[in-house]
């Protein structure tokens, strides 16, 4: 790293472990990687969690060793924090970084709290990758502020946070960040009950720029579809939708397919795996007209049996570039 940190421009380290002595020295590196606009700390396993170390040397504390609660280990000493100064240049080119499966949402929440003090270090973050983290919606609330001040955050994944476990609105904790943001992932994170999918639903009334929604895998049923429907519809800048698995049905495909005819920006939709029979493949063809910028369309793994010419009809005099039908 060292070797290249005025060329380097991607860096991710992934499934990494460290006693906390290594994390320092591989960071005091990093931070000199002046170039760097891609930042990747994914699934790191540290001593004192990396979240801590790397928020004390953010931060220019001295390193402290602390066990899962947040409490310093006797047997470990303070680390001085002489040493590793970061050019103000590392923090201003990050566009992109990406702490997925950190454990950050542990019970304590000491972590999301840390996670707070180090976003804001990056003014110019365009993409924020928290996908795994169990953050919950409290995570969310606590890093509002957070949110606020990443002024061009654009794309942000919150997939696999249990975000329907806890009450709350999307829109409030991501404050003024809802009319900004491009692209959104909340997948697999469980939006069955009704009450949090109408909650969802309201909340995507406020996401006004939004070119991309990512929904995989929340299983969320015929029901749920009917309630998405109400905010769904209302995207009318989305470009790309992804429904994989959500056990929509024959009995859900009509209020979701009657709200997404009317998103006449769509490129791509993705409805893999929901359980749709003839009857349902036949509603979906019935709405595919008014999607006249469609390019890519995904039914794979879905009993659409002789209904194929219905589809095929929906999409007459479309430049499609993709049809997926895999069984």
């Amino acid at each position: 790293i060292g070797h290249f940190k005025d060329q380097l421009a991607i860096l991710s380290l992934n499934h990494c472990s460290f006693d906390p002595l290594a994390f320092i020295k591989c960071f005091k590196a990093i931070f000199k990687c002046t170039n760097l606009h891609t930042l990747g700390l994914n699934t790191l396993e540290v001593e004192g969690h990396a979240i801590t170390l790397l928020n004390q040397m953010i931060t220019n504390r001295k390193v402290q060793v602390v066990d899962e609660s947040g409490i310093p280990k006797k047997d470990q000493p303070a680390l001085e924090n002489k040493d590793w100064a970061i050019d103000t240049r590392f923090f201003e080119n990050i566009h992109t970084l990406n702490l997925k499966a950190n454990a950050i949402g542990n019970e304590y929440l000491i972590y999301i709290a840390q996670t707070k003090e180090i976003l804001p270090n990056f003014p110019n973050l365009v993409s924020l990758d928290l996908f795994g983290n169990s953050l919950g919606m409290k995570g969310l609330e606590i890093l509002q502020d957070s949110f606020e001040e990443l002024k061009k955050l654009r794309k942000l994944n919150l997939g696999l946070n249990t975000l329907a476990m806890q009450e709350g609105r999307l829109d409030v904790y991501l404050s003024s960040g809802v009319a900004r943001l491009e692209e959104l992932s909340l997948e697999g994170n469980w939006y069955q009950d009704s009450q949090q999918l109408d909650s969802l639903s309201q909340s995507l009334l406020h996401f006004e720029k939004l070119k991309i929604l990512d929904l995989k895998t929340n299983r969320f049923g015929p029901a749920g579809a009917k309630s998405l429907a109400v905010g769904l519809k209302t995207l009318i800048s989305l470009e790309e939708l992804y429904l994989f698995r959500n056990k929509i049905g024959d009995e859900g495909v009509e209020s979701l397919m009657g709200a997404v005819s009317q998103l006449v920006n769509l490129r791509r939709l993705d409805l893999i795996g929901n359980m749709l029979g003839p009857e349902g493949a036949k509603v979906v063809g019935r709405h595919l007209p008014p999607l006249v910028k469609l390019e890519h369309l995904d039914l794979s793994f879905n009993k659409i049996g002789g209904a194929l010419d219905s589809i095929l009809t929906g999409l007459t005099g479309r430049k499609l570039q993709r049809l997926a039908l895999k069984s």
